[in-house]
């Protein structure tokens, strides 16, 4: 699900609310799109009011809000998060998220990945998206600076299986 910019409408209210009802069901885990950082707290309100299984919840594009205190509340509340907006020009960044994840011993709660539905966005914008530099260059870009293959190819491997498992 992906919940409008701004402040939580009842109608993103509505759908989360919704996806608890789902996730308690079924055993399903939640994938939120939460673009602004600031919304995290009140995601995690409403869930926490739903009575919901926080480690079933996963904030993806963390990477893209980009604020290092919200990111360390979601660790400590329990969520997974996914670091998917992983593009040229942003590998600097994106892995001091990932070395603060790992000194913080989260390396098992990440989703590593790279979001390809602004594709067509950014080639309208004049931005040239190697869609394989995930591969090419940010896994070796992340070697070189001290984060093992291992870890990374976990990050996009065992994780998501392990935040997906329905048991």
């Amino acid at each position: 699900m992906l919940l409008e910019r701004g402040e939580l409408s009842d109608h993103d209210q509505a759908l989360l609310k919704a996806a608890v009802i789902a996730s308690k069901k079924t055993g399903m885990p939640i994938h939120c799109h939460i673009l602004e950082h600031n919304r995290v707290y009140d995601v995690v309100h409403l869930l926490e009011e739903e009575n919901a299984d926080l480690n079933k919840f996963l904030w993806a594009h963390a990477d893209e809000a980009g604020h290092k205190e919200t990111i360390k509340f979601a660790y400590d509340k329990g969520l997974w998060i996914g670091f998917d907006m992983i593009q040229v020009g942003t590998y600097e960044q994106k892995i001091e998220y990932l070395k603060e994840a790992i000194k913080a011993g989260q390396q098992d709660r990440i989703l590593l990945s790279q979001d390809y539905d602004i594709h067509e966005a950014l080639l309208k914008k004049g931005h040239a998206h190697n869609c394989t530099s995930f591969f090419k260059q940010f896994i070796p870009y992340c070697e070189e600076r001290g984060i093992s293959k291992e870890t990374l190819i976990n990050m996009m491997t065992k994780n998501p299986a392990e935040f997906y498992d329905v048991k």
